[in-house]
């Protein structure tokens, strides 16, 4: 028979010894929570079957009860009036039982629910606040989501008893079966527990790229390889136009009128944005560079959106509205075209005729930010609509945000994140080149990326000292960092030589077959394998030395690789080699087998054409 013991914490002799214990017959499951009523005059048991067995420890009465689920109770508390027990299941639901004793005869429990978030700790109906057990079943019910009518009861649409004394069995039977006002019931509740559980999270607000915050009274609007838009707000509002090379265009010194707060720079237009200002729309203003008339500027005003970002290429100009829209138009102020963002602009981004747009995808999990970005190919004429690749999601580290976009020497995007980390999209993937941190000794120190050329294999960036930001009241100096991608074992020959092969290699896909940076990438990437066999040979890691010259394109470099082989005394290497050095004569031969035989069907071709042409304009000549 399953029972309860009480144990007397004051009895050293008999530690072991109960003093009282309670038993009762008709339990059907295991007990599983035992707790003292606050007076300590009553004991309530939980079972596993749902069940609640309650004892006075004088023994004079009991009470037992089932619920009407009949789940496991997973946690219950008394009432203020030691009449109640409210308790959860392992479902989730909330319910409470009235406690009648005398009376073994099951008592079906108030209606429960599924359990919501509690915000403020409950108190009692009573004025009794100092006990710490006290519970409000009226602010625990308002919690849930049921109403009260003028006398205190719960209303659930159904007659209630008058009083809270009276327990109108007929109508809580009644209300438990109907399933209509349960599921209603537990809809409403899922909902107001979402409402509330939801957490508030920020997005990345939108930015110009290359440029410094908006609240500094002197600051740069953009600076980038072309040159860098000043603004200055002291006396007297004022934008400064410079350029690097004065070849282009001499430097600009005019008034914000319109309170400009955007810009982006190219060698046939200055864009300037504004933001809408109580009653003010907003506004975007072009410079033309190259106008060979009397009207070098024209303008656009918005009164129903307003633009986030802005960005001017070789033929075009393009504004980001807060509408999720870009508005396309060229240098000259013809609009041309219209586009749509999947989501919230962060950034855009322009050069030659093509566009990086950056918005929000989604919301991210925690800190990270969920960021997509897409390319567009804006044509020179008005053939609509313009090319443009899929949303892609943008890598960013975890707990960063979007710190800088643009384009590099060849007009591959690039970006960089609040960590520093420098990444190039190569097709479809973008790579990491750079982490500017493992350049700087001081936490505080920051880079301002200016541009990037593959070429040169370098980053034009401002060091900022202290700060994020360069000091725009001082002529700032740009550096030339090299590219160094982030691999592992930098510190050995082995990782910087794996690093020098990896950056010429992604270097030689970069760049123009046809210039002479591509010739040097490929001289360097065999001088960089043969770096890496002699090293491998070195450390008698053969097999590594065998993967490394199966990388050689020619079968030359392989023969070469077996004759250093040889020379330090690894034969079984050098066989291996030769044969390699076989088979690649033999894709070699077939390939060029290949190459003639195609050149040869198109001189066949050519030779064919003509002749067939002239059969069939004269076809009775023959």
């Amino acid at each position: 028979m399953k029972s309860v013991l009480i144990y007397e914490t004051t009895n050293q002799e008999n530690p072991f010894e109960s003093s009282n214990s309670f038993a009762f017959k008709n339990w059907k499951g295991l007990p599983s929570i035992v707790k003292f009523s606050p007076s300590g005059s009553y004991i309530a048991c939980a079972t596993s079957h749902g069940e609640f067995v309650v004892f006075s420890l004088d023994g004079s009465s009991e009470f037992y009860c089932q619920t009407s689920k009949k789940l496991k109770i997973c946690g219950f508390i008394w009432g203020t009036n030691e009449k109640e027990l409210i308790y959860t299941d392992i479902k989730g639901n909330l319910g409470s039982v009235e406690v009648i004793f005398g009376s073994l005869k099951a008592v079906e429990e108030k209606k429960s629910l599924p359990i919501t978030p509690v915000r403020k700790p409950m108190v009692a109906d009573d004025d009794d606040d100092d006990d710490d057990n006290a519970i409000s079943i009226s602010k625990l019910k308002a919690e849930v989501g049921f109403a009260m009518t003028e006398d205190g009861d719960t209303f659930t649409g159904k007659r209630m008893a008058s009083s809270r004394n009276e327990v109108d069995v007929d109508d809580i039977l009644a209300m438990v079966n109907e399933d209509e006002i349960e599921t209603e019931s537990v809809v409403s509740v899922k909902r107001e527990a979402s409402k509330t559980s939801l957490p508030e999270k920020s997005i990345q607000a939108p930015f110009q790229p290359g440029s410094t915050p908006v609240h500094l009274n002197d600051r740069y609007m953009i600076y980038n390889y072309i040159g860098y838009v000043r603004s200055q707000e002291f006396e007297d509002s004022i934008i400064d136009i410079a350029f690097h090379d004065v070849t282009v265009h001499h430097n600009i010194h005019m008034s914000n009128t319109y309170g400009h707060t955007m810009a982006d720079l190219s060698e046939q237009c200055c864009i300037l944005g504004a933001e809408k200002s109580g009653e003010t729309p907003g506004k975007v203003v072009v410079l033309q560079l190259n106008s060979w008339d009397q009207h070098q500027e024209w303008s656009v005003d918005f009164v129903d959106e307003e633009p986030v970002c802005v960005a001017t290429g070789e033929n075009f100009a393009a504004v980001a509205m807060d509408t999720n829209l870009i508005r396309l138009f060229t240098v000259t102020g013809v609009q041309r075209g219209l586009l749509t963002a999947p989501g919230r602009v962060v950034c855009a981004s322009a050069r030659g005729n093509k566009l990086f747009i950056v918005f929000h995808m989604a919301l991210g999990v925690k800190d990270d930010s969920a960021l997509g970005f897409c390319i567009a190919e804006i044509p020179f004429n008005f053939v609509p609509p313009f090319w443009c690749e899929p949303p892609q999601p943008l890598p960013l580290k975890p707990g960063s945000v979007l710190q800088w976009i643009g384009f590099s020497d060849d007009s591959n995007p690039v970006i960089m994140d609040s960590t520093g980390v420098v990444n190039i999209l190569y097709r479809n993937s973008w790579i990491p080149i750079f982490e500017t941190r493992r350049k700087l000794s001081n936490k505080g120190d920051n880079y301002f990326i200016v541009g990037i050329s593959e070429r040169e294999q370098n980053i034009r960036a401002i060091l900022c000292k202290g700060s994020r930001y360069p000091a725009a009241h001082i002529t700032p100096v740009v550096q030339l960092i090299g590219w160094q991608m982030p691999l592992c074992d930098m510190d050995t020959d082995k990782g910087v030589q794996e690093e020098a092969l990896l950056r010429w290699s992604l270097v030689e896909q970069l760049v123009p077959q046809d210039c002479r940076e591509a010739t040097e990438a490929v001289k360097k990437i065999r001088e960089g394998l043969m770096k890496l066999f002699a090293l491998s040979t070195a450390a008698d890691r053969d097999t590594r030395a065998y993967s490394v010259a199966s990388l050689m394109n020619t079968a030359h470099q392989v023969q070469l690789a077996a004759k250093y082989a040889l020379r330090t005394q690894h034969r079984k290497l050098a066989d291996k080699l030769h044969q390699l050095a076989n088979q690649k004569l033999d894709e070699e031969a077939q390939a060029e087998l290949e190459t003639l035989t195609t050149e040869q069907d198109s001189s066949i071709a050519e030779e064919v054409t003509p002749v067939r042409r002239s059969i069939a304009e004269n076809p009775l000549s023959t």
